[in-house]
């Protein structure tokens, strides 16, 4: 065996020491390359999510030797665009791994809980999004110890209740993490912020729950505070949902108001999203006055504009969007808006409530295309869905009745146990009065006449002291058996009306299956009819215009020629149109002659008009005059 002197071990030391040098030198360098990059794409991929997720995932590629604080940023940058982008279990999962990679210690850790339980929220799992809050609420009682943090994470936990409807729970929540920022260790603009976000946040509580008188004073309270802080983005949409609540509560008047004042604002800030916001509360105002023809502008400007910003309002203006084209009768942009590809994914992924609405709301478009087979589909789904909210609802009053009965009980049996330290305290209170008793009993033996007055005037209290808690004993176990009796009576109320509510689910449920069948028939039946008789009428009525458009050639032989010529995207159809234009027939008779409906005239007249590239209705009837 060959021994080494420290002359000639030296060597091999020095390149050691080199080459583990060189290792954390060059994966510092890696990481730091890592962080740069990840700077310039969080830059950008708010914009475009899209093109910042194989970004990302080249960077996950080269992790080997880089710090897991820096690889746990990647992770958590992907999570956002992957949630961005509707691909929720992909989102969860490189969370998950995000939360894996930092330390509790570290609070960058709440950043990822408070992530993962918003993607949980999106996604519907309550339960998941629920335990990660509640993590969050315990690491940073236990280890960060941040109002801040604590009241943002109320203020979700009390989104997640809003979702579930539990409005009662979610006002709970709002109002403790306004007491929080509220608090005298929590001061200065960002409080002050803070609090005028989450008096928001409780005013749409107060909203959804129905309460919107309470709703309304919040809100207005909240945007006069956002306008001093030139907060216009939060401003607008604090404004929004107050039109809500005032269309809610028949103030029209006041929404339509709000409304127009709220467009200059979101005009200056140059925001797409909000201002199609804005024309969905619109059209909302218009239509709850009836005003269909002039909401259906509205909601498809609206319902264009968030589906190219891939908005998850879309479901809510699809469902308003049908509501007003089922009162105007127009089918082409009803097919237009069940066709939307984006609107599709935002449906699978909503909750049932909404997914209903939709889906009574798209029933008078679909019963005219469907087969029959799948016309009897659809009314199953919509009865399996209705049946799902009905029974969520009930389940929740059940819950919500059950937990109110449990509040109740522990509090008869905190006032027990609180009687039964009273008169324990008064049994000892007596012992000790005994004691002291017979004690002086003992030392005054020598004024015996003294001692026994004392001792039977003593006697008497004490027998009327021990009745009295005697009396006290058995009203005590006299209020033990009402409370029995009353815990059994709530107990057969609860299960009574359980079975009350499934009951009336089953036959709201077959009355409904009965009413849409009947409605389908009798729709079948009126259409056939109709169909005849236009089909006579419009007999006639095409004899009728065919000669005038040969008389009107005649004395203009070259107008059809000239306007194809000149705007060749016209069609035949739009050519006939204009022709009757030009012979300045009114409104209705252009409508009896084309068989359609008066106001259908003007949607004709307004596509043309887009056709030929005009802006404006007087440069459409200058060219038609224009020409011989």
């Amino acid at each position: 065996m060959r021994i080494y002197s420290k002359k000639q071990l030296l060597p091999f030391f020095m390149l050691l020491h080199f080459l583990l040098f060189a290792a954390s030198a060059v994966a510092q360098s890696s990481g730091e390359q890592i962080e740069k990059k990840l700077e310039a794409i969080v830059k950008v991929m708010y914009q475009n999510p899209v093109a910042a997720k194989p970004e990302l995932l080249k960077l996950l590629q080269r992790k080997d030797g880089v710090p897991d604080s820096t690889i746990a940023k990647v992770y958590m940058n992907l999570s956002t665009v992957l949630g961005m982008t509707n691909r929720l279990d992909s989102s969860i999962y490189a969370c998950n791994e995000a939360i894996r990679l930092i330390p509790d210690q570290s609070i960058n850790k709440s950043s990822a809980l408070k992530t993962l339980a918003i993607v949980y929220r999106l996604k519907g799992e309550w339960k998941k999004a629920e335990e990660a809050i509640h993590l969050l609420l315990q690491l940073n009682d236990s280890i960060w110890k941040n109002d801040f943090l604590k009241a943002i994470t109320l203020q979700e936990y009390a989104s997640l209740c809003l979702d579930q409807y539990e409005y009662k729970k979610a006002t709970k929540l709002f109002l403790e993490a306004l007491n929080v920022v509220n608090s005298p260790g929590y001061k200065g603009p960002e409080a002050y912020y803070a609090s005028v976000k989450l008096q928001v946040n409780l005013a749409e509580a107060y909203m959804r729950s129905g309460n919107y008188a309470f709703s309304i004073s919040e809100f207005n309270s909240a945007m006069s505070k956002l306008d001093s802080l030139k907060d216009f983005d939060g401003q607008i949409r604090a404004g929004i949902n107050l039109v809500g609540a005032y269309i809610s509560s028949g103030q029209n008047q006041k929404a339509d108001s709000l409304v127009k004042a709220l467009i200059p604002i979101s005009i200056q800030l140059d925001n797409k999203e909000l201002q199609a916001y804005i024309q969905l509360k619109q059209g909302d105002v218009l239509a709850a006055r009836g005003e269909y023809d002039e909401s259906e502008y509205h909601y498809r400007t609206a319902f264009e504009q968030l589906e190219i910003n891939d908005s998850p309002a879309l479901l809510e203006c699809a469902t308003a969007y049908l509501k007003a084209l089922k009162e105007t009768g127009n089918t082409i942009d009803a097919k237009r808006v069940l066709g939307s590809k984006v609107l599709s994914r935002f449906l699978a992924n909503s909750p049932k409530v909404d997914q209903l609405a939709f889906t009574k709301a798209a029933l008078h478009f679909k019963w005219q295309d469907l087969p029959k087979a799948e016309l009897y589909a659809y009314l199953q789904n919509l009865i399996q869905l209705n049946d799902s909210v009905v029974a969520d609802k009930e389940k929740h009053s059940a819950m919500q009745l059950q937990a109110e009965y449990q509040f109740e009980r522990q509090q008869v049996k905190e006032n027990l146990l609180l009687r039964e330290n009273e008169v324990l305290k008064q049994k000892e209170q007596f012992k000790r009065k005994q004691l002291y008793f017979s004690t002086s009993i003992a030392i005054l033996m020598l004024t015996v006449l003294v001692l026994l007055i004392l001792r039977l005037r003593q006697r008497t209290r004490n027998n009327e002291k021990l009745m009295k808690i005697q009396e006290q004993e058995i009203l005590f176990q006299k209020e033990r058996r009402d409370w029995a009796e009353r815990e059994k009576d709530l107990r057969d109320q609860l299960i009574q009306q359980q079975k009350t509510e499934l009951i009336r689910s089953v036959e709201d449920a077959a009355e409904l299956r009965t009413k849409l069948e009947q409605l389908v028939v009798e729709q079948q039946e009126e259409n056939r009819k109709d169909i005849l008789q236009q089909f006579e009428k419009g007999k006639e009525e095409k004899r009728s215009m065919e000669s005038l458009l040969s008389q009107f050639n005649a004395v203009y032989p070259t107008f059809a020629a000239s306007l194809v010529k000149r705007y060749s995207e016209l069609t035949q159809a739009d050519v006939q149109f204009c022709t009757l234009y030009r012979m300045n027939l009114t409104t209705k008779e252009i409508s009896v002659l084309l068989n359609i409906e008066p106001r259908s005239v003007y949607i004709k007249k307004y596509r043309v008009v887009e056709k030929m590239g005009l802006s404006e209705t007087e440069q459409f009837e200058q060219v038609l005059f224009g020409m011989e």
